[in-house]
């Protein structure tokens, strides 16, 4: 994805495309995300903190929306696993043009009614390197 590897110029970071993400098999969360972010440059493994990143299957970003608020739980989750709890976990859900930004604090998702467009691709990188 073009604007990972464009944030990947900006920050230390390494993201996984399709990787499976087991963290609580009890609560359901398990599989493969689309991708996730972590704040590191190691490519190897997944390290904490991490950033989910969804994509709406059918274009609709609104449909997409659970799924990022329980891969952000799994991501809670395994921050404290390792941890490294940190407060606020980031999320955003895409279909590739358009992307919308979402946290998980205290339990609470909160969705940024806002979406932005490909096109403004520095907007969109400077959210995500304020996640990072």
């Amino acid at each position: 994805d073009q604007v990972l590897i464009e944030l990947e110029g900006h920050v230390p970071i390494s993201f996984f495309l399709g990787t499976t993400f087991n963290v609580d098999s009890s609560k359901g969360l398990t599989g493969a995300p689309d991708a996730l972010i972590s704040k590191s440059d190691n490519q190897l493994y997944i390290t904490s903190p991490v950033i989910v990143l969804v994509e709406a299957k059918k274009g609709d970003l609104g449909e997409a929306l659970p799924q990022c608020i329980a891969e952000m739980e799994a991501a809670r989750i395994f921050n404290e696993h390792k941890n490294n709890g940190i407060p606020t976990v980031y999320g955003a859900v895409t279909n590739g043009e358009l992307w919308q930004f979402m946290n998980l604090t205290d339990n609470t998702a909160t969705v940024d009614l806002c979406s932005y467009n490909f096109g403004d691709g520095g907007k969109i990188i400077g959210i995500l390197k304020s996640f990072v």
